[in-house]
């Protein structure tokens, strides 16, 4: 007997095989609900050569045409029309930017619907309230129309209190596969027998870009050597587009 599992609706803005840190969430955790739930995304087609759907693993993904500003219209829009066909169980958002919006207007016209919220923010909350400007009323409604929000960090979680939610808030840190964090040569690992045990290492992990500060931590850790009679050594662990600088 074939039974139909609930459907999902997810709006993200982003999706493979554009990868950032949310993208590759949102492949994890529906990954592991297979056979559980059926998804639908809602993206934005960032490149011609992108189709227009597909089904990547298990997700059914739609990319809409236009740029992020029209993308909470379109997306609600297309979410509304795919709605009378597929009747959603939950909507679900991948952080309270663009996607966000497209939730929310999902949700305004289906009230019934849970909306769950992920929150995965990597900017300030002083950036991130400056993009949002005069719409704050607006995008407060996020926070406020959610049935239950997920948040990566504490922080997020306060972040999502001050800004309206009321729902439950849950902490939830994302989580790794320990299988690709393997050194791949053993001339890479630290042999704690051989090491000075006077010299402390500092270890960031995190992607490459400019937002991360890592170019400050250098900075500081080569002026602390200076200034400091201290005896210790900085390990950077990532990549991306500041790698080479």
């Amino acid at each position: 007997m074939n039974v139909t599992k609930p459907r999902v609706l997810i709006f993200s803005l982003a999706y493979f095989p554009l990868v950032g840190g949310a993208e590759v969430a949102i492949k994890e955790i529906t990954s592991r609900l297979d056979g559980v739930f059926d998804f639908d995304l809602i993206t934005l087609r960032f490149d011609r050569s992108h189709a227009r759907h597909e089904v990547m693993g298990d997700v059914s993904v739609y990319r809409i045409d236009g740029n992020k500003i029209v993308y909470p219209i379109k997306a609600a829009l297309l979410a509304l029309k795919l709605h009378r066909k597929k009747k959603y169980k939950v909507c679900w958002s991948i952080m309270a930017a663009y996607a966000g919006f497209a939730a929310l207007f999902f949700k305004l016209f289906n009230p019934r619907i849970p909306m769950f919220l992920t929150l995965q923010e990597g900017d300030s909350e002083k950036h991130i309230l400056r993009r949002v400007g005069i719409f704050y009323p607006l995008w407060r409604l996020i926070f406020k129309k959610a049935d239950y929000i997920q948040a990566i960090s504490n922080y997020l979680a306060d972040f999502a209190r001050r800004h309206g939610a009321v729902c439950p808030v849950e902490v939830v840190p994302n989580g790794v596969d320990l299988s690709k964090f393997q050194i791949p040569n053993s001339k890479l690992q630290i042999n704690p027998k051989v090491q000075n045990q006077n010299i402390k290492t500092i270890v960031t992990t995190s992607r490459l870009v400019y937002k991360n500060g890592i170019d400050i931590l250098i900075r500081a850790v080569a002026e602390f050597k200076r200034c400091r009679a201290l005896s210790f050594r900085l390990q950077v662990v990532g990549d991306g587009p500041d790698r080479l600088k």
